[in-house]
């Protein structure tokens, strides 16, 4: 399998041609409605949503923590974190057990309902924070 990586085109304004990907294999449509579809399984572990937090997360996360750990030697007190693209709030939710003030943000409003019905469960001091909120595209021209 060939990757989908688009580039953009030189100076002399060749690239790869409209539906080809730089390495030459054909580029395949991207579903972002599916999280609307089926974002309400996120925390399902038959979900194909929940492939991303047992296989993605733990070695996400690990960097994460890496990072704290050699920069702030793991203290994470008064600290926040900006969870872009936050689907069901898995890495959204690892922050907050570290104890960072965290918000979510995810254009599916039916992932951000997953993500926070699941952190709703959470038992988390009363200074930390887990809020996941939507977001919704505007399209250009729009106000």
């Amino acid at each position: 399998m060939k990757a989908a990586l688009w580039t953009a085109a030189g100076d002399d304004g060749r690239g790869p041609a409209r539906g080809q990907t730089a390495c030459g294999g054909i580029a395949v449509a991207i579903d972002n409605e599916i999280y609307d579809r089926i974002g309400q399984t996120w925390w399902d572990e038959r979900s194909p949503l929940n492939i991303l937090h047992g296989s993605m997360t733990p070695g996400r996360f690990a960097y994460f923590r890496e990072v704290l750990t050699r920069q702030r030697n793991g203290r994470a007190a008064g600290l926040r974190a900006l969870d872009v693209g936050c689907g069901g709030g898995f890495l959204a939710e690892e922050f907050a057990r570290l104890g960072f003030d965290v918000v979510g943000v995810d254009p599916s409003a039916v992932s951000i309902e997953a993500a926070r019905t699941h952190a709703s469960g959470l038992r988390l001091d009363e200074e930390h924070r887990c809020l996941v909120h939507g977001l919704r595209h505007q399209g250009r021209g729009s106000s």
